[in-house]
């Protein structure tokens, strides 16, 4: 299901949400050493999720190099000296002037056309003159815009900057790209083509409402860490971005009662999917967050229909859950269709499992929501489950120690 979001949602996450974003792990980069530029120090920040409508800080991390700011344009003018910094401030001074015709010489996405994944919805690009009118406000006085930060990621340089134009601080995203000429382009985010730029952009929106929260960390202590293709199938680009995660490999049948559960998590995930396969619809709809309840209130009016049947078939299917990813307060629980090891790469579905900070209790939640992580963990050509699987390890290099 798409989600339209109201415009000041999607100013802060980005033009769209989709079924289907890209983030990807590419296993075999992570034997080589990276350079990092001296004055883009490493950073290591916690990352949001979604519980509902709500967004809350995980246990999981984006680890990339960035440079800190924090100065109106016109300050931060008297110190550009790369060719992506004066093009930066190029397009916030075009825009200034609101000259579509001199933007259209900069504006624009040169990377390959990205093709769609079944359930997604692309986001069409928006042409120079409605640039100019979806930020006209924030340019007006480039003395009020601030330039927060310059983040590094994979082949592209963003930019990360603060309005307070519709009167609440939001920080918004441009990602300069070179074609294959090495002519430099800028262009907004959308969660299609940019869901590492986007989710580090909503990073730091969290950092600006919960700054100790969201404050940057020393090497967190997780099991896996991902390095994403950002620059195509198995390359990182020249800066790549880590997820850092922590995690268990399981092979739990949810539906065999006599096999003991792992897990105090996985005990309370049997006992819901039993309530619905038993046909306790009330016990499994209040096993969810409040929102979702709503929703599957709605849902389970639906299961009267023609297609009811073929919906419960699907729902209390063999369910064998292969991996929990901890991302706490937020849980992850991928499962599969068999018993074993030898499930294909990206044929695992999963559910969201939040733990209640108040009552300790594990809910089920986002119940026909879709958020950011949809898009990390839902597309094969960027995120990779052989990662999941008992023998497989990411490589033993590490990135460089956050500074």
């Amino acid at each position: 299901m798409f989600m339209q979001l109201p415009r000041w949602k999607q100013r802060h996450y980005g033009r769209a949400l989709h079924l289907s974003w890209v983030l990807a792990l590419t296993f075999t980069w992570l034997a080589s050493v990276h350079a990092t530029a001296a004055d883009f120090p490493l950073r290591t920040y916690p990352v949001p999720v979604n519980v509902d409508s709500s967004l809350v800080r995980s246990s999981m991390y984006l680890h990339f190099e960035m440079k800190d700011y924090n100065l109106s344009l016109e300050d931060f003018r008297k110190s550009a000296t790369s060719p992506e910094e004066q093009l930066f401030l190029r397009a916030a001074d075009t825009i200034h002037v609101k000259n579509p015709v001199a933007l259209a010489d900069i504006w624009g996405d040169p990377r390959p056309k990205k093709e769609l994944t079944p359930g997604a919805v692309k986001v069409s690009e928006i042409a120079p003159k409605q640039v100019v009118a979806e930020y006209a406000a924030d340019f007006a006085d480039l003395h009020k815009p601030k330039l927060i930060s310059e983040v590094l990621v994979g082949s592209s340089t963003l930019f990360v900057w603060e309005t307070s134009s519709d009167g609440t601080p939001t920080r918004l995203g441009f990602q300069v790209t070179a074609d294959d000429k090495n002519k430099l382009w800028i262009k907004d985010l959308d969660s299609f083509r940019d869901p590492i730029a986007s989710l580090i952009v909503l990073t730091m929106n969290e950092a600006l409402r919960n700054p100790a929260a969201y404050k940057a960390v020393d090497n967190p202590n997780t099991k896996f860490r991902y390095a994403f293709p950002l620059a195509g199938k198995g390359n990182p680009g020249k800066h790549p971005v880590f997820l850092y995660f922590s995690g268990q490999a399981v092979d739990f049948p949810v539906y065999t009662e006599a096999a003991p559960a792992p897990s105090p998590l996985l005990t309370e995930y049997r006992r819901v999917y039993l309530a619905f396969k038993n046909k306790n619809y009330a016990e499994f709809t209040t096993a969810h967050t409040a929102e979702s309840q709503i929703k599957l209130k709605e849902f389970m009016q639906l299961l009267s229909g023609s297609n009811g049947p073929q919906a419960i078939q699907r729902v209390t299917a063999n369910k064998f859950v292969k991996f929990v990813l901890d991302a706490d307060p937020v849980y992850f629980v991928f499962y599969g269709g068999f018993a074993g090891a030898n499930w294909p790469p990206g044929s695992l579905g999963y559910d969201y499992v939040y733990k209640d900070p108040g009552t300790g209790k594990f809910l089920l939640t986002n119940f026909l929501f879709q958020g950011f992580w949809d898009g990390v963990f839902r597309d094969t050509s960027l995120f990779n489950q052989l990662i999941f699987k008992p023998a497989i390890r990411p490589g033993t290099a590490k990135p460089q120690k956050s500074k």
